[in-house]
Order: structure tokens, then C-alpha cells, then sequence
């Protein structure tokens, strides 16, 4: 019986330091958001590409989503770290045609620096014939 109990201990040990040792590492958050057009109407389809701004202190893994009707949201197991980020945004009008898989581009890349918080959070995109702005729930 004490080989099981040490076992059981022992084990609970490692586990002990499995769970310390790794909340260490960064936590990566849900982001779901909207992207529209100055007026209000949805951009049809498109990328966004959230990348860290290393020149503003953030570091890591940065991610791209795709976007339908102005909507869009991370993958399962997929998010972004609070901080910095710059996010490039291109834009399409949702016609595929041959191999262009989201349509004709309605404007040039767009990049803007974005603070994200360290939570699951919503950002509006708005992209005006100047650039795309950011609104944060």
C-alpha cells in the first residue's frame, strides 16, 4: 500500500509541477469582430492579419482570419495575447472567380496599429476610403 500512496504522490508531484510550469507561458484569447465600410455596410470577404508590434513591446504568435459578410472570428485553440498589434486588412467583394477564392480586392492592404486587451474582446473594424479605424467592446 505505501507504493501506491508514494505512486499517487509522486505522481501528483509531477502534475503539481506540470500546471506551474505552465502558466508561465502566455495566454492566447478568443477575438471575433466585424468589418464594415465607413457607411455601415459589411466588407463582403477578406483577411485580416493580427501580427505583435515588436517596436511597441509585444512579442509571439501572430494570426490571420478570414472574414464573410463582415464577421469574423478565431478558430477553436486559435487567439491573440493582449498588447500591441499591427492588423493589415485586405478586403474583397465575396465573388470567387478562377482562383481567386474570396473575389476581386475592393481596396489596398490597410495596416493600423490596434491594442488588444488580455481578454476575450470584440474589435470593429471600419474602413474608410482612408484607411480601416478600430473600435473595441
Amino acid at each position: 500500500m505505501s507504493r501506491v500512496r508514494s505512486a499517487t504522490l509522486s505522481l501528483a508531484a509531477v502534475l503539481l509541477l506540470m500546471v506551474v510550469g505552465c502558466s508561465d507561458q502566455p495566454r492566447e484569447y478568443p477575438l471575433s469582430g466585424k468589418v464594415r465600410f465607413k457607411d455601415g455596410t459589411s466588407v463582403p470577404a477578406g483577411t485580416i492579419v493580427f501580427e505583435p508590434d515588436a517596436t511597441r513591446g509585444n512579442s509571439g504568435p501572430g494570426i490571420m482570419v478570414e472574414f464573410r459578410n463582415g464577421e469574423f472570428k478565431t478558430r477553436s485553440g486559435q487567439g491573440v495575447r493582449g498588447g500591441a498589434y499591427l492588423a493589415r486588412v485586405i478586403g474583397y467583394d465575396g465573388v470567387p472567380v478562377n482562383e481567386l477564392i474570396y473575389g476581386k480586392a475592393l481596396f489596398d492592404e490597410q495596416t493600423v496599429a490596434i491594442d488588444l486587451p488580455n481578454a476575450a474582446s470584440q474589435t470593429e473594424i471600419i474602413v474608410p476610403l482612408d484607411g480601416p479605424t478600430f473600435r473595441h467592446d
